[in-house]
């Protein structure tokens, strides 16, 4: 495995660590509102990178190779996500 796989494996553990704590702060610590919206802006910020790190890694050689199983697949699993949301959001 080459440096820069190794540097990248080291920001994801960095990414996935300060992720947690922000989810326990925002869950067990009782906070201010004022500072409860900080750690969710963190929150979405770090979600936000890990998402657009995700997108930047991959690359369309690999998308093409993989067919359009995997698509289809991503595809029906987002819609899912959205309707049984939508559903528990109205319950």
């Amino acid at each position: 495995m080459g440096t820069f796989h190794a540097i990248q494996r080291g920001y994801r553990s960095r990414f996935v660590l300060g992720f947690v704590i922000c989810m326990l702060i925002n869950s067990w610590m009782p906070l201010t509102q004022g500072i409860r919206q900080i750690v969710v802006g963190l929150d979405d910020l770090l979600l936000a990178a890990a998402t657009g790190a995700l997108g930047f890694s991959t690359r369309l050689r690999d998308v093409r190779k993989a067919g359009i199983k995997p698509l289809i697949l991503a595809f029906v699993l987002t819609a899912q996500l959205i309707v049984v949301g939508g559903v528990l959001t109205l319950c």
